[in-house]
């Protein structure tokens, strides 16, 4: 048995998934445009591509002539399918220079408020995805009860006819047996005729007869029962199948409706995706101006850098000149003040001979006067203290210390020769 039944509708899952990978997928990135105003001289090095700067230039021809200013790379291809090279990108952007004089009419346009509205879309799209999963779990769900709905009704569809054929085949069946059964009592009535014409023959045949008789009408009977039977059957079997056809036709009326929302649903989503797509390519657009305009502030800001990198270090090199101009004068006034102090310290090792001299001379008339030796050595600490202790600078305080110890060494030696004359008398 055939029937019409809908195409398999569209899920609803493969739609947000087919979006969902559109969002995600993005075309590779083209060269940045320059700013009118940009030199195409200052390249960082000559052997890359003047447009893009990131592939090698073509090598010259075999014939000769100048080397191509741009490299063999593809970026695409057009409309009308032709290859998009650097080479075709700096034609426009010459046209674009002649027409728009370096600005373009998109300079004005707000890339903050473009990227903002591109993640309302986006949270928008990811609200809807959320609602939509749903929907689409219900969708499949729906779809499996109905495939499995329809797969019933089809079964009992089929199950109805096999039914039908069945009690047809029984009614048929039965019809020939009330044919037979009537063909039989027809013939038990010729013969009960021909017994009643021949009564005197035999009364035995009579009752033959009769009996075959009530046999052809129980036969009769059970024929009319099994028909009956089989007409009660194949009208049930035609009730299933109405059933089933009801069924068929809600289900197919259900999934007409669950097709169009699917349908509208993708509509949106479709919607959705054209105008993020569009957004992506304007924002990629600004995001090249931007980048392009970072890239010329980098440059100028690195050339400011450098230059005052080069004063500093010109700076640098007269501060290391006068510090060494000032350390080698330093190195000369400190060999002149190291030779003074030798000098002085010449002098001071004269005045010590002399106070050792001194001490002999103290130290022999020690023995003599034992106090007079102790006075001597209390005198040679306080000089080599005050030698130890003298600051380079400070030679006429030395001087002036020195004087003092001297002076009180001296009286107290013209105090100790009295004593020790005295002492020398008595003795």
């Amino acid at each position: 048995m055939e029937s019409d039944e809908p195409g398999p509708a569209v899920s609803p899952g493969d739609a947000v998934d087919d979006e969902t990978n559109a969002l995600t997928e993005r075309a590779p990135t083209p060269p940045a445009f320059r700013r009118g105003d940009e030199r195409r001289e200052q390249l960082a090095d000559p052997e890359l591509c003047e447009f893009c700067q990131r592939h090698p230039r073509k090598p010259a021809s075999r014939g000769g002539g100048p080397r191509p200013r741009h490299c063999a790379h593809v970026w695409g291809q057009d409309h009308r399918g032709k290859d998009v090279t650097c080479a075709r990108l700096d034609d426009a952007h010459d046209l674009w220079l002649a027409v728009y004089g370096g600005t373009g009419p998109l300079s004005q346009l707000d890339i903050g408020a473009q990227a903002r509205h591109l993640a309302d879309l986006r949270t928008a799209l990811d609200a809807l995805f959320v609602v939509l999963d749903p929907v689409r779990g219900d969708l499949t769900q729906l779809d499996e009860r109905l495939v499995g709905e329809v797969a019933q009704a089809l079964a009992r569809a089929e199950q109805a006819v096999a039914d039908a054929d069945l009690a047809r085949r029984e009614t048929q069946a039965a019809n020939a047996a009330r044919n037979n059964a009537l063909a039989a009592q027809q013939t038990a009535v010729n013969e009960a005729a021909e017994a009643r014409r021949n009564e005197g023959m035999a009364l035995v045949e009579a009752d033959e007869a009769r009996t075959a008789k009530r046999d052809a009408e129980t036969r009769e009977k059970d024929a009319n029962t099994r028909a009956e039977a089989a007409r009660q059957a194949a009208k049930e079997a035609t009730e299933s199948l109405t059933t089933a056809n009801e069924t068929i036709s809600e289900q197919a009326t259900r999934i007409g409706e669950l097709t169009g929302a699917n349908n509208q649903l993708t509509a949106q989503a479709q919607q959705f995706t054209n105008t993020t797509n569009e957004l992506r390519s304007l924002i990629d657009q600004q995001r090249t101006a931007h980048e392009t305009a970072l890239t010329t502030a980098r440059t100028e800001a690195a050339t400011a850098l450098q230059e005052q990198r080069t004063e500093l270090e010109g700076k640098l090199d007269d501060q290391q000149a006068r510090f060494d101009r000032e350390r080698k004068d330093t190195e000369r006034e400190t060999a002149a003040r190291v030779a003074e102090l030798n000098s002085t310290i010449t002098d001071l090792a004269g005045q010590v001979a002399t106070l050792a001299t001194r001490e002999e001379q103290a130290t022999a008339a020690a023995e003599r006067n034992q106090g007079a030796a102790e006075e001597l050595s209390r005198l040679r600490a306080q000089l080599l203290t005050a030698l130890a202790t003298a600051s380079p600078g400070d030679d006429a305080g030395l001087r002036a210390h020195l004087a003092e110890l001297v002076t009180a060494a001296q009286d107290e030696d013209d105090d100790a020769v009295p004593s020790s004359g005295s002492t020398g008398s008595s003795d």
